[in-house]
């Protein structure tokens, strides 16, 4: 019976540290747009722990915002067509996902 107990006493301690990040997606108010238009990207993140989130584009991969909200907007001008790549990774580096939106420059 004892080593019934402690088998699921291991499965629950597993089952309730599972990390989890989800992300819905980031959205573009508008995905043609004319050069230096701005665009409203917007995006949802849920997880059960702290993360770090942040949008960098596929332009220079470096990030354009930091340290983001679960949930929020950022307007942006956009000069190029550009994909807005979403990013979160849990704070202890072993969870992590992503989402993207292209925005195309139109003549």
């Amino acid at each position: 019976m004892k080593k019934f107990y402690l088998i699921l006493l291991i499965l629950v301690s597993f089952a309730c540290s599972s990390v989890y990040i989800e992300i819905p997606g980031i959205t573009a108010d508008k995905e043609k747009v004319s050069k230096g238009e701005k665009v409203t990207l917007s995006w949802e993140v849920r997880s059960n722990t702290e993360m770090d989130i942040w949008i960098e584009t596929d332009v220079d991969n470096t990030p354009l915002f930091r340290d983001l909200p679960q949930k929020g907007s950022r307007e942006v001008v956009v000069n190029s067509t550009t994909t807005f790549l979403l990013k979160a990774k849990a704070k202890n580096k072993k969870v992590e996902g992503g989402s993207s939106v292209k925005v195309t420059v139109v003549n």
